[in-house]
This record gives structure tokens, sequence and C-alpha cells, in this order.
């Protein structure tokens, strides 16, 4: 007589796709998943030019970083390495060319309002006023 019995179900861990590291509790797991929807923009020596779209945990990600910002939504990538150095290092500030098109070629777009001038993405949102979702 054969019998067959269920597999113990198995969990998929999360790992940051650069350092690797993986967590076993729910909670830090639930947070590395969030944490790694952020983008983290940057270039290389080899093509300063391209922008590498990287994704980082909280043990690996840069310390060097400008954040860009819709100003409607508040989410926007995090420039690292040169690219933020570049920003940084302006007065004023300004975003490298390659940043200004990566964000033109995604749908970003210069915005000034009231309170401030800089940058709303193309999320189709009601609030960014590109109609319903």
């Amino acid at each position: 007589m054969t019998t067959t019995g269920s597999r113990p179900a198995v969990r998929h861990r999360p790992a940051c796709p650069t350092c690797h590291t993986t967590l076993d509790d729910d909670a830090s797991a639930a947070r590395l998943r969030e944490e790694l929807r952020t983008a983290w923009w940057s270039t290389s020596d080899q093509d300063p030019g391209r922008i590498t779209v990287t994704r980082h945990c909280g043990h690996c990600q840069p310390h060097t970083v400008y954040i860009v910002v819709c100003l409607v939504c508040g989410d926007g990538p995090i420039l690292a390495g040169q690219l933020a150095r570049d920003v940084l290092d302006s007065h004023p500030q300004r975003l490298p060319a390659a940043v200004v098109d990566e964000l033109t070629r995604t749908g970003w777009r210069p915005a000034v309002t009231t309170h401030a001038t800089g940058w709303v993405c193309g999320q189709p949102t009601p609030d960014h006023g590109h109609g319903a979702v």
C-alpha cells in the first residue's frame, strides 16, 4: 500500500540581489522586501552617461546619496555614488544630464508649484493630473 503525504510548505525568503542577505523572521523579511522596492540610480566609470538601476538592502545600501522626490506623491529614485556627488557638489544643486534624460524617458516632467520647483513622476493618478488610474 502506498501513501502520499504532503510536503511541508517551503517559505520563500527574499534575498538582497546585491549582497545576498536573507532574513529568517517574518518582520525582517517584510522589511527587506520593502527596502528592495527602492530604485538606486548610479553610473559606471565605463559608461557615465548610462543610468544603472540597482536594489539594495539596509546592509549594503550606498551612503552618498541624493533623493529625487516627486512633488506630488513623494516617491522617486535615489541617486548613488558619482551621480549623488555631482548633485551635492553643484551650487545651486543641479541634476546631471544622464538623470534628466532618464527621468524624462520614464515619464517624469519638470514642474513648478507654489511651494517648490522640481519634478513630477509619470504615475497615472488623479493627484498627478493624468486622470484616473
